[in-house]
């Protein structure tokens, strides 16, 4: 029989971080990557990012630039 766990907050947070961690390597599709969100999701050199980057999500915020 099989479980679910549902993970909020910092205990998602330290999965995910621990996951990039022992990956040799990283693909990852996050719809918005906001202020903060490189900190928050520390890919390397070689892992690929997928955001939506269109003009009218980094007009509203949605995604920042910069953080990509």
């Amino acid at each position: 029989m099989s479980s679910t766990t549902f993970l909020t907050n910092e205990a998602l947070w330290q999965m995910i971080s621990a996951r990039i961690k022992a990956a040799s390597r990283v693909d990852a599709a996050i719809a918005y990557f906001g202020q903060g969100g490189a900190k928050l999701l520390r890919l390397k050199s070689g892992h690929r990012l997928v955001v939506d980057m269109s003009p009218a999500t980094v007009k509203a915020g949605g995604t920042d630039p910069r953080e990509i």
